[in-house]
């Protein structure tokens, strides 16, 4: 894989030297990429919050809405998602949203910013990051050549443009109980009928009711479910949800089945 001096990977070329950004400067040596998986299928998952009607952000891109979920000690699986995660690959406009939140949060994972030209904060940052342009299939390619076979996309236009290539194969979607009206939609009328294999579905003591999914493929059968959280209600375990636990009303998780009209967002 790839990389020139300013930092972005060419997915054309496949070099064993190339350039990251590393605390603060930007310096050429070898990548030491993740734990070798040679025998580990690429895996392109997406981790996302979004209102019961489908949106990931208010209009002007706020996030102020997920406040409402937030509890001590709870993340919802994230930690233990990102734990088997390699790179993280997202569009320009998540990156400058992120930075926003103060701590960069993705210090000990390889990332991939989307950009046809250089970010200016990509040297200021704490491990390692790169920049790159190109399709989707180019940039899984050159991750691949890397040794990165657990991919996160953030951001909303970054998972369309790899849905519509057909390169997402997990979901992990956390409706949050809340009607926006409007917003930045995560799937809108340019992507066409996705199949997807309902993995399991679990409801928090916060209202938020999270549903993984999997990307069906011909010839590929179903994996086994993920485990729950100790503090998750598992809807599909034998005996559901204990009384006054709260149930949720799975008819909006169908909608993830099919594209919402909506306009385009980050």
């Amino acid at each position: 894989m790839g990389c020139d001096r300013s930092g972005k990977i060419d997915a054309t070329r496949d070099r064993a030297r190339y350039t990251v950004e590393r605390a603060g400067a930007g310096r050429q040596g070898l990548d030491p990429g993740p734990v070798p998986r040679e025998h580990v299928a690429m895996q392109v998952s997406v981790f996302m919050a979004l209102s019961v009607d489908g949106f990931i952000a208010r209009p002007d891109g706020d996030l102020g809405w997920l406040a409402r979920v937030e509890a001590p000690g709870e993340d919802y699986g994230y930690s233990e998602f990102m734990a088997d995660i390699d790179a993280v690959v997202m569009g320009r406009r998540t990156f400058e949203k992120v930075l926003g939140f103060g701590e960069w949060p993705f210090a000990d994972v390889y990332v991939v910013v989307l950009s046809t030209s250089r970010p200016e904060a990509l040297g200021q940052l704490p491990g390692q990051i790169a920049w790159m342009s190109g399709e989707p299939d180019e940039i899984l390619k050159a991750l691949e050549r890397g040794g990165y076979r657990r991919i996160y996309l953030d951001g909303g236009e970054t998972v369309r443009r790899f849905t519509a290539a057909g390169r997402v194969d997990r979901w992990i979607l956390s409706r949050t109980p809340v009607l926006l009206g409007s917003g930045i939609p995560l799937f809108d009328s340019t992507l066409g009928e996705v199949e997807l294999r309902h993995i399991h579905t679990r409801a928090f003591s916060s209202g938020l009711v999270q549903s993984e999914y999997e990307t069906v493929r011909p010839g590929v059968g179903p994996r086994r479910a993920s485990p729950r959280p100790s503090n998750g209600c598992d809807l599909n375990g034998p005996l559901g949800c204990p009384v006054g636990h709260p149930t949720p009303d799975l008819g909006p998780e169908m909608l993830l089945q099919a594209a919402e009209p909506s306009e385009p967002g980050p």
